[in-house]
């Protein structure tokens, strides 16, 4: 989609930038002796022409992307463009003045607007060049920022892979060691046994529910390793010692 139309804020911005523009043509034409008030009813056809005529360089810039850079082919597009969409602008102008000449008191807009048709098409060349720069200007911010964004997103899954792979390799030797412990103790502890069954299996139930989850809250994730510590707790006895110190409003969260 073209990078100033998807967006209404930049649409706006664009527009108001086209306002000097048209209030220097104006200042320059009633400094010609034009009348102020054939100048200001050309203002805002003048200038929304130009600026929505002129949008169209932006399928030139696409065609002629900055990257492949060719002198002569792209200054050769670039110049034929400028050339034709400025004496597009000024004949088009010419027949809204034109029309124009139908209001009372405008009847001379259209002969005004055909004397000083050099002066509208080298304005019109000069202008679509500037908007040409300007669609190269935003094509680039949006390479770029779609670089950051895969960058980003390269990154996230680089991270996730290496989450998973860790789990990969702690999950088995967690299990194994815990239902190695498991097995020691029905003998010797059948009480601690069973407990420490639940808690593997409360353990289990959280990890697997939490790892569909993009997204863990922090108490839940706390919740979890006091559940696999209470689990090495049983498995160690006293020579484990954890302490943890956690603000309660930390744990809301």
């Amino acid at each position: 989609m073209h990078p100033i139309l998807k967006s209404k804020a930049r649409l706006g911005t664009y527009l108001l930038g086209w306002v000097p523009f048209g209030l220097l043509v104006v200042w320059m034409g009633y400094d010609h002796g034009w009348p102020l008030q054939d100048l200001a009813c050309l203002f805002v056809p003048m200038t929304l022409s130009a600026a929505f005529l002129f949008l169209t360089s932006w399928y030139l810039c696409r065609a002629f992307p900055a990257p492949t850079f060719r002198i002569v082919s792209h200054g050769i597009a670039w110049i034929v463009a400028a050339l034709v969409m400025g004496g597009v602008w000024t004949i088009l102008l010419w027949l809204l003045a034109q029309l124009m000449t139908l209001i009372p008191g405008l009847g001379d807009l259209g002969k005004q607007v055909r004397a000083g048709w050099h002066f509208f098409f080298v304005m019109g060349t000069i202008l679509y060049f500037m908007v040409l720069a300007l669609h190269y200007l935003l094509t680039a911010l949006e390479h770029s920022r779609e670089a950051e964004r895969t960058e980003q997103e390269l990154r996230v899954l680089t991270r996730d892979a290496e989450l998973k792979a860790l789990r990969a390799q702690l999950n088995p030797h967690f299990l194994f060691n815990s239902l190695n412990s498991i097995s020691a103790l029905t003998t010797l502890d059948p009480k601690r046994a069973r407990e420490m069954c639940v808690l593997l299996s409360d353990f289990l139930r959280k990890s697997l529910k939490l790892g569909e989850r993009t997204t863990v809250k922090l108490a839940e994730e706390l919740d979890l390793v006091r559940n696999y510590l209470a689990i090495e707790q049983i498995r160690f006895g006293d020579r484990l010692k954890v302490v943890m110190t956690v603000d309660p409003e930390v744990e809301k969260r």
